[in-house]
């Protein structure tokens, strides 16, 4: 009896020593787990910072390439701008301005007018500028003048980006430089002769201009289309390794959505504030116009901050969807039914084949494959609310397809 009782001891004292043995265990993998768990989250947290600063640039460097850089879409941005009664006002008023600053029109009419009505001359020179503006205005107005100035801005915007293009200096404009560009500009003229004189070197050296961010502007011009298609691969690549490192990945996938949509909030509210300090700076009388040409000139880069807003909204609530919450599940439920089973049924029939079996084994596969090519394809089209919606519509076709085809479960 006291063998038993001693071997009974001992096997507690024995299950004891395990059981401290498993919890210290224990312990050592849960601290583990916590600290892997806190790299895990540190390391998603200093991904997304990345991947939304890289995604506030290349939604500006989109906006730039297509619309600041292309002349076309330049003045398609921008040709609506002269039709606006501030702006027609402004050129008007700001001519008449320059105009009479270099002429004194009282001066000279004290001068050409009898000593009797000299005291007239200021009456006279007020109606002679007011009838001038007035001849401004309908100019400006006028469908012509309207015509000439589209072209005029035009040609000017495709000079300026072909000298930033071609532009080979150090940051500084002299003789020789500017007197290169105007020659070539005789090019198959009687003229042309002129394109193979050289300046002499006291006179082409003279700096004309100092402007250091010419070349950058040199570079940026050159670069941009392939720093707009980096800037958006690494954005998703980015994007893909946040998911890919997350636990829980479709909540990592409403959660980047919402992120990229508050970014998207934050840079529409920028704008309205950078536009407001910049008109702020003009002078009263031009307040109005310079409204009105900086919401031309920034109206693509709205549309297209707003669709990506709005694009990030739907991708977390498609990732919402596909959750099992109670709500979710109980929205799905009819197109579950109508997809899965009706139409399966119709198309399929009852027994299932190879292809039914092999779709529902790779259905999760097949459908990130499909957004992939629909993110893929914004690399190649303007970002535009139309666009957008039609690479909605033509994901939401290949998700409709895959579920009808993937077999019954």
């Amino acid at each position: 009896m006291p063998s038993a009782k001693k071997t009974t001891s001992q096997e507690l004292k024995a299950l004891k020593l395990e059981n401290a043995r498993l919890k210290s265990q224990l312990d050592s993998l849960q601290t583990k787990k916590t600290q892997g768990n806190r790299w895990r989250t540190a390391l998603i947290i200093l991904l997304a910072g990345v991947a939304g600063a890289i995604f506030i640039s290349a939604n500006l460097l989109f906006w730039t390439a297509r619309t600041l850089v292309e002349t076309d879409r330049y003045i398609e941005a921008t040709k609506s701008l002269i039709q606006k009664p501030a702006v027609q006002k402004a050129i008007a008023d700001r001519t008449t301005e320059r105009i009479f600053s270099q002429i004194d029109t009282e001066q000279l009419l004290e001068e050409s007018l009898p000593p009797r009505v000299k005291f007239a001359a200021p009456t006279l020179s007020q109606q002679i500028e007011n009838f001038t503006n007035n001849k401004a205005r309908e100019i400006t107005a006028s469908e012509k003048f309207q015509t000439v100035w589209v072209n005029a801005n035009a040609n000017a915007h495709k000079r300026l980006i072909e000298g930033l293009r071609d532009y080979k200096g150090d940051g500084t404009i002299n003789i020789s430089d500017v007197y290169n560009r105007l020659t070539d500009r005789l090019k198959d003229t009687k003229l042309s002769f002129l394109q193979n004189v050289t300046l002499p070197s006291s006179i082409g050296s003279i700096k004309v201009l100092d402007a250091p961010w010419l070349k950058q502007a040199h570079w940026l011009v050159v670069n941009l289309q392939t720093l707009r298609i980096v800037t958006i691969g690494l954005f998703f690549v980015l994007t893909a390794l946040i998911i890919a490192v997350a636990r829980k990945r479709r909540m990592m996938i409403i959660r980047l959505g919402v992120f990229y949509a508050v970014l998207m909030f934050a840079t529409l509210v920028s704008v309205r504030i950078a536009r407001a300090v910049a008109v702020a700076q003009v002078d009263p009388k031009y307040q109005q116009a310079a409204t009105e040409a900086y919401q031309a000139i920034l109206n693509p880069f709205v549309v297209q901050t707003a669709t990506l807003m709005t694009l990030g909204i739907v991708i977390a609530l498609i990732a919402w969807l596909v959750g099992p919450s109670k709500l979710a599940q109980k929205i799905k439920r009819p197109f579950i039914e109508l997809f899965e089973g009706k139409i399966h049924t119709a198309l399929f029939g009852k027994k299932e084949n190879g292809y039914t079996k092999w779709v529902r084994a790779n259905k999760a596969t097949l459908q990130a494959v499909a957004a992939s090519l629909a993110f893929i394809s914004l690399l190649f089209v303007s970002i535009s609310i139309a666009n957008i919606f039609w690479i909605l519509i033509a994901l939401l076709v290949a998700v409709s397809i895959i579920e009808v085809s993937a077999a019954k479960r």
